[in-house]
């Protein structure tokens, strides 16, 4: 059985790992609406490295940053 306190970690790199890739494709991009998708690619990732760092943090910011975005669909 995996040990659950030993993804933290994990979570961690492949969300930040996430967030560069986003980023550089970001400044790469010329178009408008991929510019906008990349966007939020990049707001999901960074809601998901605030849920694995802290738990009330979380709840606040996430919350109201799911709504957000969901609106902006």
């Amino acid at each position: 059985m995996i040990d659950v306190p030993s993804l933290y970690p994990i979570g961690l790199a492949v969300a930040f790992a996430a967030i560069i890739i986003a980023f550089f494709a970001m400044f790469r991009e010329k178009e408008d609406i991929h510019k906008l998708i990349i966007v939020d690619l990049i707001e999901i990732t960074g809601l998901v490295v605030i849920a694995l760092l802290a738990t009330d943090l979380a709840e606040a910011l996430i919350l109201p940053g799911l709504v957000v975005g969901i609106a902006e669909i």
